[in-house]
């Protein structure tokens, strides 16, 4: 019995440091991709990973990577894509933020602020952030200001007009950037956070941690709920096509009407048990691109393929691999 006991032992013990080195490997020379956006109308695909402080730059139509953004020398916790000046904007974990000119792959412009920038979005010509103290910043100017701030913690963003709409905990509330007023537009759930928002010209769409789904109209009037599942993997909403993609942990990605709440297909790679790690979908939601993680022993994570997967939405097939 204790020669048997030893044997186990040290076979677990070997188990758990080939598993280690195995996960740091793979993290040091590739990375999880942790963040995607479609950018120039769906043309390009930007991505980042934790471990290369860089972002890159995809063409979708030949899947080809054609550029590489350096600069960042700690985590990208955000970015977004300036479609009308071809531009991108960044932020990264040493409280640094960037422009960055895509017509000549350089940086425009750069600060270092005094807290971290966690959410990055444009609004006609300007670039905000939210900060980890929740303010909110005016980026684009030659001395970053805040303009607002809130009480609770922000979990999520969205931009519409020349409105600002933040998850602010379990209230919805909207600044208007030009009076810098704030106000509450709903509370869906009084015990439960918001933690993804969109929106639109006619549907705000709100998703709880508790996986409901509250769908307001124009007016601000709540017109529809239902529910996906708690604790979402990646979240994505898409207004054009009235979509939201909800990923479960085991790599599942479900895409509702949210007018109706009916599944309109079931994403599902046959060849991986990965999670899904991040969802975003093109300008019109006929495409919608993912990245896939695993997490092992010691809360370590890497991914076996290292990929995006690009997914036709209604046929529910993977339409490129960029890699």
């Amino acid at each position: 019995m204790k020669i048997t006991l030893f044997i186990f032992t040290q076979f677990l013990f070997t188990f758990l440091y080939a598993q280690s080195i195995e996960v740091v490997t793979q993290e040091k020379n590739l990375g999880v991709v942790s963040q995607i956006k479609f950018g120039n109308n769906g043309r390009y695909i930007a991505s980042c990973n934790e471990k290369k402080f860089q972002i890159k730059i995809w063409d979708v139509t030949s899947s080809k990577l054609i550029g590489t953004l350096n600069g960042h020398d700690a985590s990208i916790l955000s970015f977004a894509f300036i479609q009308k000046n071809n531009q991108i904007v960044s932020s990264d974990a040493n409280n640094k933020f960037f422009i960055w000119d895509l017509n000549t792959w350089t940086i425009k412009d750069s600060a270092t602020l005094e807290n971290k920038v966690n959410f990055l979005v444009s609004v006609k010509d300007d670039i905000y952030g939210i900060s980890e103290k929740n303010e909110i910043i005016k980026l684009n100017t030659a001395n970053p200001s805040v303009i607002s701030t809130t009480k609770k913690s922000i979990n999520a963003v969205s931009s519409y007009n020349n409105q600002l709409f933040l998850a602010s905990e379990n209230e919805l509330v909207a600044l208007d950037l030009s009076s810098k007023k704030m106000t509450t537009v709903a509370t869906p759930d009084k015990k439960v956070k918001i933690d993804f928002i969109n929106v639109s010209e006619l549907y705000t769409v709100v998703h709880l941690e508790n996986g409901m789904v509250h769908l307001y109209d124009k007016e601000g009037r709540p017109a529809f709920e239902f529910k996906t599942f708690t604790n979402a993997a990646a979240i994505d909403i898409n207004s054009a096509s009235k979509s939201i993609a909800v990923s479960n942990h085991n790599g599942e990605v479900i895409i509702y009407d949210f007018v109706t709440g009916d599944k309109k297909s079931t994403l599902k790679d046959p060849n991986s048990n990965e999670a899904i790690r991040t969802l975003s979908f093109n300008e019109s939601g006929t495409s919608i691109a993912s990245s896939s993680y695993k997490k092992l022993l010691l809360n370590k994570v890497y991914s076996k393929n290292n990929v995006i997967q690009i997914w036709d939405t209604k046929r529910g097939a993977i339409q490129k691999v960029l890699k």
